[in-house]
């Protein structure tokens, strides 16, 4: 198993997964419910394989608050949309993703921060 940091990932793809993670801001337009697909130059096939694991991956969110939330209230599914949309993940499907999320408690506003982990699963 490998973990996937931000590190890691090429910086072309960081300004995509920000505005997949805030779609609204800098935005005066009325919000879409549908993402739209990025224009790219290079070949869709170079760039998935490039880009992204195909096998099984495990997500793990983890929100580190001074206040938890309800548990239904914490919702990650902006954050996995935002790593399939990006090719960080090839699907979302629970065939391929084991998802978790949960919360942690912590004393300083300087603290709080949301972490994802991806893992692969099981090689290419």
């Amino acid at each position: 198993m490998s973990r996937l940091t931000l590190d890691q990932i090429p910086h072309k793809y960081h300004a995509e997964i920000a505005k997949q993670l805030y779609p609204h801001e800098n935005s005066s337009a009325t919000p879409s419910t549908k993402p739209k697909q990025t224009v790219r130059n290079e070949s869709l096939e170079q760039i998935q394989r490039e880009t992204y694991h195909t096998g099984s991956v495990s997500v793990c969110i983890t929100s580190y608050r001074r206040r938890l939330l309800d548990p239904d209230n914490l919702c990650g599914k902006y954050f996995l949309d935002a790593a399939r949309y990006s090719m960080l993940i090839a699907d979302d499907t629970p065939e391929e993703v084991l998802y978790t999320i949960k919360q942690v408690k912590v004393r300083k506003k300087e603290e709080e921060r949301t972490e994802i982990v991806i893992l692969k699963l099981n090689p290419n």
